[in-house]
């Protein structure tokens, strides 16, 4: 605990202690902010390349049920007419 005290007058006192802490923290601060940045742009195009994605797969998917769906009703049509023999 003494020592702790201590540390903190002699940095109270040193203005040069606080000049490379603020120095630091406002080079920590700065990186931290263009990490953000990035991260944030990121997140922006990974959005983008998802709606994209699904648009694509989405277009593909509702191809495919809609090919489905004239199978099934070709299908349907055909039982119908076996049924009306």
């Amino acid at each position: 605990m003494a020592e702790s005290l201590a540390f903190g007058a002699a940095y109270l006192m040193d203005p040069a202690m606080k000049n490379i802490t603020a120095d630091l923290l406002l080079e920590t601060t700065k990186k931290v902010s263009s990490g953000f940045k990035q991260i944030s742009q990121c997140a922006s195009d990974l959005k983008k390349e998802v709606e994209t994605i699904s648009w694509l797969s989405g277009g593909k998917i509702n191809t495919q049920i809609q090919e489905d769906l004239v199978v099934i009703s070709g299908q349907k049509t055909e039982l119908n007419s076996v049924g009306h023999h």
